[in-house]
């Protein structure tokens, strides 16, 4: 998993402008909060995981290491979470891109995220 880090760190950057916000949890803990542009999760796969894992088949890992690895994340980082440590900007990269790559897989079921509409600030402004 360490080629991951190395690849799109600033897909996650030009997500902030979005229109939505992505609850992300696996086993009841809150893995990240997201800004997101989109609310179909394959869109947003396509646009962080996909280029990741396709650059991990370049580099010779198989689907099934690729599914392991982000499992071990997954489990990893929820455990640091659980238990409140403080992680890094990076950590946070892994955590998506693994979460999103176990959703296209089934790994983690569809009603493990929620995507939320984000309000109109002019609109609360006015009333």
């Amino acid at each position: 998993m360490k080629y991951l880090l190395k690849i799109n760190l600033c897909i996650l950057y030009t997500m902030n402008k979005g229109k939505y916000t992505g609850y992300f949890y696996y086993q009841d803990t809150l893995m990240t909060k997201l800004p997101i542009f989109t609310d179909d999760i394959y869109k947003i796969y396509d646009q962080v995981s996909e280029p990741v894992i396709r650059a991990g088949f370049k580099l010779g890992f198989n689907f099934k290491h690729q599914v392991k690895e982000c499992e071990k994340n997954i489990i990893k980082y929820e455990k640091k979470i659980r238990h409140c440590w403080k992680l890094s900007h990076e950590d946070f990269v892994k955590i998506i891109i693994s979460y999103l790559f176990l959703v296209k897989v089934g790994k983690i079921k569809d009603d493990n995220y929620i995507l939320i509409k984000n309000k109109n600030k002019r609109s609360l402004r006015n009333h």
